[in-house]
């Protein structure tokens, strides 16, 4: 019986304060998407952050990335000496800055994305740059776990690249971002992750341990869910939200998700359905 999972946590209200003294010697590459950044532009612990220097943004790609949006980014980033990719916002911006930090410093060897996507292998053959995730949603937790979605829009397709290396070094976990957060954005994200508590606990890989936190997970969701809507309001709601989002997480770090999310990809590729909802209604 085994578990691994070697992002380091730092969890609480208020966390984010750390992570500006961890950014402060360091040239960034801050992978966010266009509403994180407006809706925190201005916070005022991340407004200081946004002001460290050597601090470069990107947040030109869609809610659900695409290939073109991670070669583009990887092109125009490739020659930048970086020391740390950071993904803020949800599942999208945490997927793109797990990429980013890998494909990054294989293109600069001469490898396309294709190369990462078919022989996942080649990412033992470069120093992937440190990777930390500020998740700003709680529903993917992407933030600990080892793969990143990717979607192909010529050919109609999800595709997912798995590898140790996608593993954050650090993942910021601060309830407080869940303040003001759209009432539609919480159910998807929070439905997301009660879908892959249960995906977690029937799943043929799971073991004790998995299930321990996937069974933590669900009690904290159906705790939240019925008073979701004073989430912004309520510190105890903000806190089993984002506590039900990284235990699911966690478990699905080991397990994998299962047939709900094969379900759903189909529908948010083609009907736009909004990935929590669309996995979680089967």
């Amino acid at each position: 019986m085994q578990f691994y999972n070697p992002v380091d946590l730092i969890f609480g209200i208020g966390v984010r304060k750390k992570l500006i003294e961890q950014c402060l010697d360091k040239t960034v590459l801050l992978v966010s998407s266009k509403s994180a950044l407006e809706r925190y532009s201005n916070d005022p612990i991340m407004g200081e952050f946004f002001s460290i220097p050597n601090l470069l943004l990107e947040s030109n790609f869609d809610s659900n990335p695409s290939l073109t949006d991670i070669e583009k980014l990887s092109s125009m980033h490739k020659d930048t000496s970086i020391d740390v990719v950071i993904g803020l916002g949800g599942g999208s911006a945490m997927d793109v800055a797990k990429i980013a930090s890998n494909f990054i410093p294989a293109s600069k060897v001469g490898f396309c994305i294709d190369d990462l996507l078919n022989r996942p292998q080649i990412i033992n053959q470069i120093n992937s740059l440190d990777c930390y995730q500020i998740p700003t949603t709680a529903g993917t937790g992407s933030e600990v776990t080892p793969f990143s979605t990717i979607w192909d829009y010529k050919k109609n397709l999800k595709k997912s690249l798995s590898h140790p290396k996608l593993f954050a070094k650090k993942a910021f976990i601060d309830p407080d971002f869940l303040i003001g957060i759209p009432f539609e954005v919480a159910i998807s994200t929070g439905l997301d992750a009660l879908n892959q508590a249960f995906e977690s606990l029937w799943n043929k890989n799971a073991n004790f341990y998995t299930r321990l936190l996937s069974r933590e997970a669900i009690k904290l969701s159906l705790l939240a869910f019925p008073v979701i809507k004073e989430v912004s309001n309520r510190p105890d709601v903000r806190e089993k939200l984002s506590l039900a989002s990284l235990f699911a997480g966690l478990a699905i770090s080991k397990t994998r998700t299962s047939i709900c999310h094969s379900i759903s990809y189909p529908l948010t590729l083609s009907y736009g359905i909004p990935h929590g909802i669309a996995c979680a209604f089967s």
